[in-house]
């Protein structure tokens, strides 16, 4: 299980703040309600803003009762994704929108694109449950075909994600972590 760390800062900053980084343990475990879990140290993955690959480390804690682990990802990362969800939502509003600049690979620029496209199927698959996630936020029912209607869910996503509020209410209110596959 995966845990939004709501960091409210860079790549950089995580990282030479890691070693003072106080998480708060779960009150119940998803896997079995028992209430005592005990911190279980970190590991460690990669993650790139689209220039710079950054090895960082990852909390963890462990039920006590069926060892269950709790992973806790600073709020810059995505769940089984290697690039930054900055670096991510600008793909996705490049290919969505077409409002965005094309962001800026350190790799060839296919690479980028074909990745990207990949990033928007992912999203057009996952299309229900963006739209259950923004019905419970006042959106009303959205008509046309599946880009269309993406489109304007990407729309109302991004306004969330510039106001901090996407991933940790994605993960909140949905159990899932935002564009897990």
């Amino acid at each position: 299980m995966q845990q939004i760390l709501r960091f409210g800062a860079g790549i950089k900053e995580y990282m030479e703040g890691f070693g003072s980084l106080r998480v708060t343990l779960p009150e119940r475990c998803a896997k079995c309600g028992c209430g005592k879990f005990y911190r279980w140290g970190k590991y460690e993955r990669n993650i790139t803003d689209g220039a710079n690959i950054y090895p960082i480390s990852i909390r963890r804690a462990c039920c006590a009762k069926c060892r269950g682990t709790v992973s806790y990802l600073p709020d810059f990362c995505l769940s089984r994704i290697q690039y930054a969800v900055s670096f991510v939502m600008r793909l996705l509003q490049w290919l969505l929108t077409d409002a965005g600049a094309v962001p800026e690979p350190a790799d060839s620029q296919e690479h980028i694109r074909r990745r990207g496209y990949a990033y928007r199927r992912r999203f057009e698959k996952g299309e229900s449950l963006w739209l259950t996630f923004l019905r419970g936020r006042g959106l009303g029912k959205i008509l046309g075909n599946v880009r269309e209607r993406c489109k304007e869910i990407f729309s109302k996503l991004w306004e969330l994600w510039c106001q901090g509020e996407l991933l940790s209410g994605f993960n909140r209110e949905t159990g899932r972590h935002f564009m897990a596959g």
